[in-house]
């Protein structure tokens, strides 16, 4: 019986840690689409990378 707890709670793991790296892909994906939009927006108001905008 323990075996199979064991084996239980191993799966178990291995599904949080899935699911923690797809949340973490996920979050990646959201952090790089704000990114972008940013950017897009910096380029639209001719705003250089280098330039401090909060100045």
């Amino acid at each position: 019986a323990s075996d199979i707890l064991q084996q239980v709670q191993a799966e178990r793991i291995n599904v949080n840690t899935q699911n923690e790296g797809t949340r973490i892909v996920n979050q990646q994906s959201v952090n790089n689409n704000q990114n972008t939009q940013l950017q897009q927006i910096y380029n639209e108001m001719g705003i250089g990378r280098n330039i401090d905008i909060f100045a």
